[in-house]
């Protein structure tokens, strides 16, 4: 008669007990690498979107410079700024008039609002992008139909600007390539701005996350 091999009740108790333990130890960094991915691919897609947006614009309009401005406290002209020269090179979006400014949501479950475009010896304009739909409305609701630069948190809201012919994550110097020690000012910008992504109003952690080749680093200040 052959013998038949079995686990015993102990055994299988064990490498169930094993099999949690890894899952334990790897499932939250899996999940923590997805959302990091997510985040990251969302910012590159409206980076890339928007840029090409302005370029098309640009090659219709003339220079961004020459685009007429809007009144930051004016909702309306803001809108028409917006329609006038940048709705139309979208694709699979909705865009409509919001408090003080203009707010879209794209086709790929993403969401921005632009506020303050400036006319004062450059046009500029800051776009406030949401990784959700979901997260704008929440900020819409909660402030009576704008998302701004207070909401930034470096996790679901970023900044970005629009400045002179340049789409860009949000620095406040134009040429920052000419800025001794970046990184560190992006992440702690003590001195005059305060805009470190590590500091309260997180401005310019799109600009880090690009400046390390779009991706989150292990020292990214905000846990994603």
């Amino acid at each position: 008669m052959c013998k038949k091999n079995a686990f015993t009740l102990a055994e299988v108790l064990i490498t169930i007990g094993v099999i949690g333990i890894v899952a334990a130890m790897t499932v939250p960094n899996l999940i923590s690498h997805y959302k990091k991915v997510s985040v990251v691919n969302k910012l590159k897609h409206f980076y890339s979107t928007m840029n090409s947006a302005v370029k098309m614009s640009i090659i219709e309009n003339g220079d961004v410079a020459n685009w007429e401005g809007a009144n930051f406290q004016d909702g309306e002209t803001t809108y028409n700024w917006w329609m006038t020269y940048l709705d139309k090179y979208f694709q699979n979006k909705n865009s409509y008039r919001a408090n003080n400014g203009v707010a879209v949501d794209m086709g790929n479950g993403s969401a921005f609002h632009i506020y303050n475009p400036c006319k004062e010896g450059r046009m500029c304009a800051h776009f406030v992008f949401c990784t959700s739909k979901a997260v704008c409305d929440k900020k819409r609701a909660k402030i009576g139909g704008r998302v701004g630069g207070t909401d930034i948190d470096g996790k679901s809201i970023f900044l970005f600007i629009l400045r002179d012919n340049n789409f860009e994550t949000y620095y406040s110097q134009p040429n920052r390539q000419t800025v001794k020690n970046l990184r560190d000012k992006l992440i702690n910008e003590t001195a005059g701005s305060g805009y470190g992504c590590a500091n309260a109003s997180k401005a310019y952690c799109a600009a880090l996350i690009q400046y390390d080749g779009w991706r989150i680093a292990d020292d990214y200040p905000n846990k994603i």
